[in-house]
């Protein structure tokens, strides 16, 4: 291994340090939702469901092809409170996807428009299911948050909602959709079907809405700076520390090599030879 590597690794620890603090602080002072006052109006008012009679059809995304059938139109305004990560770093056993851009757990009405309400709530997002715990006297309303599954076969809405944040408020518009994937060739017309809710007020298996989107906006991202700084301090600790692991292995595998005296006694010789007493 070159010596001007082996150094660079002896000051790996220099950049890692202030990376892991710069990380620490974005974490700590990265709020997770957005003050009263930063809430918008818009997320007071109840989702839009209407009746529609729109045919089914199909959508392909990464090589496979999915059936839709619409059920409602659906527009809801929300605040996003927790959400589920597929093929995540930190859990990448969470990989069922199944043709969803992200599952988005969001409240609206009081429960937006009061996010102090919120701070003191627990919840947490696994494949299919949003949980929450509420704190004993919880003015916290179940009837307005929903679960969302959402799938859509427009490659920049799905990247706008892979980028999703909790704290994001958050406008969608859409179907609210029966939705599966073929089990044989598409010519079969054989397919499973997980079927969506379609009320705000059912509970446990098969409460989830599934949506398919045709508009996804984000309306205001809670606390962008910190925010920033959290997500680029992370990702570069993670290149930072794969390149100290690289070189960690490299010198190990192949250390420098040490000089023979012989060739120690003739540089001695060259040095006397360069400056003579």
């Amino acid at each position: 291994m070159p010596k001007s590597l082996l150094r660079f690794l002896g000051y790996w620890h220099y950049v890692a340090i202030p990376l892991l603090l710069l990380w620490m602080l974005s974490w700590i002072y990265t709020p997770a939702y957005p003050h009263e006052r930063d809430i918008l109006p818009e997320l007071s008012q109840e989702p839009k469901q209407t009746s529609v009679n729109a045919p089914e059809f199909d959508f392909e995304w990464e090589d496979e092809i999915y059936h839709v059938q619409p059920q409602y139109q659906y527009e809801i305004w929300g605040l996003i409170v927790s959400k589920n990560n597929y093929n995540s770093f930190i859990d990448p056993t969470n990989t069922g996807n199944q043709g969803r851009a992200n599952d988005l757990c969001v409240v609206w009405g009081e429960n937006a428009t009061s996010p102090d309400t919120l701070k003191d709530i627990e919840f947490n997002s696994t494949n299919y299911t949003c949980y929450f715990q509420l704190p004993e006297g919880s003015t916290f309303n179940p009837e307005q948050l929903s679960n969302n599954h959402l799938i859509t076969a427009d490659a920049w809405i799905h990247n706008l909602i892979k980028d999703a944040e909790v704290g994001d408020q958050i406008y969608l518009k859409g179907y609210l959709a029966n939705y599966g994937g073929y089990t044989d060739p598409p010519e079969s017309e054989k397919y499973t079907i997980r079927e969506t809710s379609v009320n705000r007020t059912d509970r446990g298996n098969g409460a989830c809405e599934t949506i398919y989107v045709v508009n996804y906006q984000r309306l205001e991202r809670n606390n962008k700076v910190f925010l920033f700084l959290l997500n680029k301090s992370r990702y570069l600790i993670g290149t930072w520390t794969l390149i100290g692991l690289i070189l960690f292995f490299w010198s190990i595998l192949y250390p420098p090599k040490k000089e023979s005296k012989a060739m120690k006694d003739h540089k001695k010789i060259i040095k006397r030879t360069k400056n003579p007493v």
